[in-house]
């Protein structure tokens, strides 16, 4: 009761299939008690996917405190992430049900973090987080210690994890927490440690230019004079002629 923001009811269930094509849906209502809470946790955040990915908001109501029930036309070009909650006060409810689909990136991993439960100000009810994994698929997972202990089991080649939370107070944060301590969420990637490594060699092998023989042969002509190799100024004023003569526009 003392929440800024207090989510009643949050549900998340995700789903990776054993060609990498992640889903979810997302289920959230929650209670907003001052202004503070209006401006910044209108809305749960939606989880962050890696790879090719989009989201949809299926439905997003107001309760309002007179019984009313407002439908807010959707304002997608808006600059403000909920501009269509405009019609909130202190003390309104809203529910909101999104969902979303993503592909593996370039290299075929798929990566995503689940919404951030706890932020500034915010309690929790009754929040649930339901993970459905294809067995014999290597994952990177990682699970704010808030979260608790994942529940687990295995149903028709499917690896499934569950995470509950209930009854947790407003949560406070310092400046300068870093986010895997900030966050309490569940992160989980298919990327390793070696693929990385793999990637930085590529990436350092493309930048180097002396495995081009044409430019060493122009280097070689423009620093060589009667059979030896210039140094020096004389070096540097070979090689400016020699541009100026083989560029003729900058």
């Amino acid at each position: 009761p003392t929440a800024g923001t207090a989510v009643l009811v949050h549900e998340e269930r995700y789903s990776v299939s054993a060609e990498g094509v992640t889903t979810y849906v997302l289920f959230d209502v929650r209670r907003l008690t001052g202004t503070a809470d209006v401006e910044s946790h209108a809305q749960a955040a939606a989880p962050s996917l890696g790879g090719r990915a989009t989201t949809r908001t299926l439905r997003r109501r107001i309760f309002k405190k007179d019984g009313r029930i407002l439908t807010p036309d959707q304002t997608p070009r808006a600059s403000q992430a909920h501009a269509d909650l405009s019609q909130l006060e202190a003390g309104d409810y809203v529910e909101a049900i999104y969902t979303g689909v993503a592909l593996p990136n370039d290299r075929g991993d798929v990566a995503f973090d689940t919404t951030d439960l706890l932020p500034e100000r915010t309690g929790v009810a009754k929040a649930t987080l339901e993970i459905r994994l294809p067995t014999g698929k290597p994952f990177a997972t990682f699970a704010h210690p808030l979260l608790g202990k994942a529940t687990e089991r295995t149903e028709s080649g499917t690896r499934i994890l569950s995470y509950s939370l209930t009854n947790h107070l407003g949560r406070r944060c310092e400046d300068g927490t870093p986010k895997m301590d900030r966050s309490c969420n569940f992160s989980l990637s298919s990327a390793r440690w070696s693929d990385l490594g793999e990637s930085l060699a590529e990436t350092v092998a493309s930048l180097d230019d002396r495995g081009s023989p044409e430019v060493s042969a122009w280097i070689a002509e423009a620093s060589t004079k009667d059979g030896k190799r210039l140094e020096g100024r004389a070096l540097v004023d070979a090689l400016v002629a020699a541009s100026g003569q083989a560029l003729k526009v900058a």
